[in-house]
């Protein structure tokens, strides 16, 4: 009856860690999305600037 319990125990921690290595890995996933479009909006914005500097020195 202990194993079974011990048994049942470490499963249950082994599905814990697995959710939470899951969601790590999901968090991690959408902190690099988020950077990403962080990004590019710097990059349009970069280029916008660039194209306000060309018209400007017309």
């Amino acid at each position: 009856a202990i194993e079974l319990k011990l048994k049942g125990k470490s499963q249950a921690l082994a599905e814990e860690f697995d959710d939470s290595y899951q969601q790590g890995k999901l968090d991690q996933a959408m902190a690099i999305s988020r950077k990403m479009q962080f990004i590019q909006r710097i990059q349009e914005q970069v280029s916008e600037l660039q194209l306000e500097l060309e018209e400007a020195n017309y």
